[in-house]
C-alpha cells in the first residue's frame, strides 16, 4: 500500500492493483500480503477482471475465459509466464512516452502478485473478497449505429494455407453528406479476421477492380486504387471503438463507396466471415474536421545480415494540426517505431515508442 500511496503522489497512474485488492480492501481495513499469503479471490480476480476479461471472455477474440477461478487456476503457469514477461496483457507502447485512454498495463507489482499466487499453489481464498464480474456490453460497444454496412454475401476462408488479404466493397447508401462522429467494426467470424481497414472509395475503382474479379470482392494488400475518401477506421484484436471527441467529426460524401480491406489467417478449418461496419453521424454542429495522415515508407531496401535496420519518414504540415489518435503499423520482421512531432519552436514532442507486434496492432 505504500507503494502505491508512493506512486501516486509520485503521478505514476495508479492500476486497479495500487488502488484496490493489494494492501487494502474497500471496508478499510488494511491487509498485510505476503507472497505466500496471495490469494485468488483477493488478490488476482480483480487484476484478471479489469486487465484481461474485455477479450479473455465469450465471443471476443481471446482463446479462452478468464472470468472464473476455475478458467484461471488451471492455467496458471501460463498466465503466469505471459505476464512476467509483460506480453499480457498486450500493450505495445512503451511507458514513459505519451499517455493513453484505456492503457492495458499491469505495474511491477500487480505482476509479482500473479507470480506468487501461481507458485504456490493457486490459493483460492474466500467468497467474500471475490469482487463481481463486470457487466460488458453485448454487441455494438458504442450503442446501435445509425448505419449498419455489411459484407454483401459471406466470403469463405479456406482451412489451411497462406494468409488473405482482400477487399470487399460496401456501397454507403446516405441521401446526403453527413459528418461521422464515430465507427464500430464488427468481425463477423474473429477467429480468422486479424484486422480491417476501413477505405473510403470515390473514384468508382474499387467496384470496377471487384466486377474484374470472379467471388466477392478482390484480391489486394494495398489500397493504392482507392482514391478521394480517406479511411474511416481500423480495427485489429484488442482495439476499443471510441467516439470522436466534442465537436470533431469525419465527412463522409454521399455515392462513396466503404472498400473494406481484411486480412484472414487460416484457422485450419473452412470458415465463413461476413462482417459489418456500424457508423454513427453527428446530430450537432461540427466545429472541427477529422483526417488521415499516412506517413508511407514504401522504399524498403534492408541490406544483407543487418540486425537493426532504421528507416524514417516525415512530412510538415501546412497548417496547424491537433492529433487525437496515432497508429503505428509495419509488418511481420518490425520490431519498434518511434513518432514524434517537431514543434515551430523547435521543440521535439515524443507522441509514441512502440515495441511492434504484427499479431496485435492498436490505435493509440
Amino acid at each position: 500500500l505504500a507503494e502505491a500511496i508512493k506512486g501516486i503522489v509520485a503521478g505514476n497512474k495508479p492500476s486497479v492493483a495500487q488502488t484496490m485488492p493489494i494492501g487494502c480492501k474497500l471496508s478499510g481495513k488494511v491487509h498485510e500480503v505476503s507472497a505466500n499469503s496471495v490469494t485468488y479471490d483477493r488478490d488476482v480476480a480483480p487484476l484478471l477482471l479489469a486487465h484481461c476479461a474485455e477479450c479473455h471472455r465469450a465471443g471476443e477474440v481471446a482463446p479462452f475465459e478468464l472470468l472464473s477461478y476455475s478458467d484461471a487456476s488451471k492455467r496458471a503457469d501460463f498466465i503466469s509466464e505471459m505476464v512476467s514477461q509483460q506480453k499480457m496483457p498486450p500493450w505495445k507502447a512503451r511507458e514513459g512516452i505519451g499517455h493513453f485512454m484505456g492503457e492495458r498495463v499491469l505495474n511491477e507489482l500487480d505482476r509479482q502478485v500473479i507470480v506468487d499466487w501461481a507458485k504456490n499453489g493457486t490459493p483460492e481464498g474466500s467468497k467474500e473478497d471475490l469482487p463481481p464480474v463486470p457487466e460488458f456490453v453485448a454487441g455494438w460497444q458504442l450503442g446501435e449505429p445509425d448505419l449498419v454496412v455489411k459484407m454483401q454475401e459471406a466470403y469463405p476462408v479456406y482451412a489451411s494455407g497462406n494468409d488473405i488479404n482482400r477487399f470487399f466493397v460496401i456501397p454507403i447508401d446516405i441521401p446526403k453528406d453527413k459528418y461521422v462522429v464515430g465507427v464500430e467494426f464488427r468481425p463477423g467470424n474473429p477467429r480468422v479476421v486479424h484486422h480491417a481497414i476501413l477505405y473510403l472509395d470515390r473514384s468508382g475503382n474499387a467496384r470496377k477492380r471487384d466486377l474484374a474479379e470472379p467471388g466477392p470482392g478482390f484480391e489486394g494488400f494495398v489500397a493504392t486504387e482507392v482514391r478521394g475518401g480517406g479511411v474511416l477506421g481500423f480495427w485489429a484484436p484488442g482495439y476499443t471503438p471510441r467516439f470522436y471527441p466534442e465537436g470533431i467529426g469525419q465527412k463522409l460524401y454521399k455515392n462513396t463507396d466503404l472498400a473494406l480491406q481484411l486480412h484472414y489467417h487460416p484457422s485450419g478449418k473452412e470458415e465463413l466471415d461476413q462482417s459489418m461496419v456500424g457508423i454513427h453521424f453527428a446530430d450537432k454542429p461540427i466545429e472541427k474536421t477529422v483526417g488521415g495522415l499516412a506517413l508511407i515508407n514504401f522504399d524498403v531496401h534492408i541490406p544483407a545480415n543487418e540486425p537493426r535496420h532504421k528507416m524514417s519518414h516525415s512530412f510538415t504540415t501546412p497548417v496547424d494540426l491537433e492529433i487525437i489518435d496515432v497508429t503505428p503499423h509495419m509488418h511481420v520482421i518490425g520490431t519498434e517505431m518511434k513518432v514524434t512531432a517537431t514543434l515551430p519552436d523547435g521543440r521535439v514532442l515524443p507522441l509514441i515508442h512502440s515495441n511492434w507486434d504484427f499479431n496485435w496492432q492498436d490505435v493509440y
